[in-house]
């Protein structure tokens, strides 16, 4: 983190240190980092789409989202035991994951603001493709809008 931290311009470096990336994109805001309307985050969250699925451990979707004026809601997948008594907006009645007006971002290899969240090592993606299938860790109905949408990037 110190590293990114660094290359930052002098007016967007941070007065303190972050644990994560989410937490240091939130302290210099998102809309200083990607002003360019081309920015791939950016073009994404103007497709108004009902699901994104991505594989960072980042909240570059999310902030680009919310920079849409669109309050996203994020989830990880619970890929192991230790992530299986985590709230999920998945498990509720009242949650339409086909609306693009509330629009989830699903981190398949988990998220920087979970750490027993990440998929990060060799030992960590066996698992992942052993328990994911298998138990069908992905929730039925992300995999439902998985099946009836044909874009993906």
């Amino acid at each position: 983190m110190h590293e990114l931290t660094e290359r930052l311009p002098e007016e967007l470096k941070p007065d303190r240190p972050h644990d994560t990336l989410t937490e240091l994109i939130e302290t210099i805001g998102w809309e200083n980092l990607a002003d360019d309307p081309n920015e791939t985050h950016r073009v994404l969250a103007g497709l108004g789409l009902p699901l994104y699925l991505t594989t960072n451990h980042d909240s570059f979707m999310v902030e680009a989202l919310a920079a849409e004026n669109v309050e996203p809601i994020r989830e990880i997948c619970r890929w192991n035991g230790q992530l299986d008594k985590l709230p999920s907006q998945l498990e509720t009645d009242d949650y339409e994951l086909k609306n693009p007006g509330t629009p989830m971002v699903y981190h398949l290899l988990g998220s920087d603001e979970q750490a027993t969240s990440l998929v990060l090592t060799e030992d960590h993606y066996c698992t992942f493709l052993a328990q994911v299938p298998a138990q069908e860790r992905i929730p039925y109905t992300l995999r439902e809008v998985l099946v009836t949408h044909t874009l993906l990037f």
